[in-house]
């Protein structure tokens, strides 16, 4: 599992579109399954790497508090 993610890592960052992608389905996912939300958070969490990478992409277009259903590009 461990080899399957790094390589899954090396793919999001060679290629931003499908880790915008594969984020975007996660949290349609997640918004109908909030357990799985939630322990993808801890998962996120606990790992560093993968916190700085959410950093960076949220500082691009993620916005978290969308999954409030809340849209904030409007008021820019």
């Amino acid at each position: 599992m461990m080899q399957h993610h790094s390589s899954m890592m090396q793919m999001m960052k060679d290629d931003p579109n499908m880790m915008k992608g594969m984020m975007g389905d996660m949290m349609d996912m997640c918004k109908d399954d909030t357990t799985m939300m939630a322990g993808m958070c801890k998962k996120m969490m606990e790992n560093p790497k993968m916190m700085e990478m959410m950093h960076k992409m949220e500082g691009k277009k993620m916005d978290m508090n969308n999954m409030e259903g809340m849209d904030h590009t409007k008021h820019h």
